[in-house]
């Protein structure tokens, strides 16, 4: 296989092809490699941080584990249900909330008094809201019922509770069970209707309508999240609770204080992040080391010239007079048997031609005095090197001149 030559592309080294680039190429590269990086860096910096105010919590509709509600995002978007899911990840005051739809607030922890203003004003639309769990300030109910008309929360939990009355919420619906340990109750309704009661006549859900629209109290998200969703009827229940078929459902995970799936480089994991971007960043630190030259003199202040033909031969020398004598024949030998096979081709003999044979050969030939002497004769001296020299120089250029 033949060597590829030293300027090839295969062999060009980093800065001989930054070097070769034209000079629009290198500044669009620069600015490619730049904004790249600076990208991977914003994201490494944001991660998969969500928008909501705090840590992890339960019941989002993003998580599959046993707290989540991802089976009934899921469900509710099945046939023959087809409702639309879309999940809120901004304040409420922020978003525009689904016409006519439903919207799912389960285990909400990050409150603020606009949130409570913007469901007053869905409710006033027509929309549908779903509590679910504890309620996240002690006013919220009473700002949306109205003063005397929330139900009071109690910390004991219902275990199995009882379908009761003809709600729409509960078609389908005979028993819903909660996870006990994690739950509560509605020990009195206030002005809400209990929908599903426990045995000692506490409420587990109860619901209101608020102008033309309807409001759902749950005292715990846990019969709709993924450890109790396929339990006695939680599955119908969660299907029922959300409307009529084709109803958009929203999941709000703002007030959830989830992480919100990133977007973007946000959403490349952390190892490949790093994995991108720490060669991005050599690539930076090779461009911003190959433009060094650049900020200094615009070329050199003198011009750097070859070592004179001189100093060679004389640096030549002193290396030949140094060299002992039988290590300037083995250093020869290579030249000496160039020149002897040139000799014997320009006199027509075989290659195992001995030296008698060239002897007697060139005595028929017009060749310079000394020549084959040199040629056969290992050099002993410095003499002997110059007349080697230049008998292989002489053969080289005189190989075809043969009779």
């Amino acid at each position: 296989m033949t060597a590829a030559p030293s300027g090839s592309p295969g062999n060009r080294t980093p800065g001989e092809w930054w070097q070769g680039l034209a000079p629009g190429a290198r500044v669009a590269f620069s600015l490619a490699t730049f904004l790249v990086a600076l990208l991977v860096l914003l994201g490494n910096l944001g991660g998969s941080s969500g928008s909501g105010p705090g840590g992890p919590a339960p019941s989002s509709s993003f998580d599959a584990t046993a707290q989540g509600l991802e089976a009934m995002a899921d469900l509710v978007a099945l046939p023959p249900y087809r409702h639309p899911v879309s999940r809120i990840t901004a304040p409420l005051n922020q978003v525009e909330l689904p016409v006519r739809g439903t919207v799912v607030i389960a285990d909400a922890t990050g409150w603020k008094a606009s949130d409570t203003d913007a469901l007053a004003a869905y409710l006033r639309s027509g929309g549908r809201v779903v509590l679910a769990g504890p309620p996240a300030d002690s006013s919220v109910l009473g700002a949306l019922l109205g003063p005397g008309a929330a139900p009071v929360f109690a910390g004991v939990g219902i275990a199995t509770a009882t379908a009761e009355g003809s709600a729409p919420e509960l078609a389908g619906v005979g028993t819903v069970t909660t996870a006990v340990d994690q739950s509560g109750s509605w020990s009195s309704p206030g002005g809400t209707t209990p929908i599903l009661v426990g045995p000692d006549g506490s409420a587990l859900a109860t619901v209101a309508d608020v102008g033309p629209g309807r409001l759902v109290l749950l005292s715990t998200a846990t019969p709709l999240q993924n450890q109790l969703l396929d339990h006695a009827d939680n599955a119908a229940f969660a299907v029922a609770v959300v409307g009529s078929a084709g109803r958009p459902v929203a999941f709000d995970e703002y007030t959830l204080s989830v992480p919100v799936p990133a977007t973007g480089f946000g959403a490349i994991p952390g190892r490949w992040r790093w994995g991108v971007g720490l060669p991005l960043a050599c690539a930076l630190l090779l461009l911003l080391w190959s433009s060094i030259r650049r900020f200094g003199p615009p070329e050199p202040r003198e011009r750097t010239f070859t070592p004179p033909r001189v100093q060679y031969v004389e640096g030549l020398a002193t290396v030949l007079a140094a060299t002992p004598e039988h290590r300037t024949a083995e250093a020869l030998a290579p030249v000496r048997d160039a020149a002897r096979d040139r000799l014997r081709r320009r006199l027509g003999l075989p290659e195992d031609a001995p030296d008698p044979a060239i002897v007697q050969a060139s005595a028929a030939q017009a060749l310079p005095d000394g020549l084959v002497r040199a040629v056969l004769t290992p050099p002993r001296s410095s003499d002997d090197v110059m007349a080697l020299g230049r008998a292989h120089v002489w053969l080289a250029g005189n190989l075809e001149h043969r009779p």
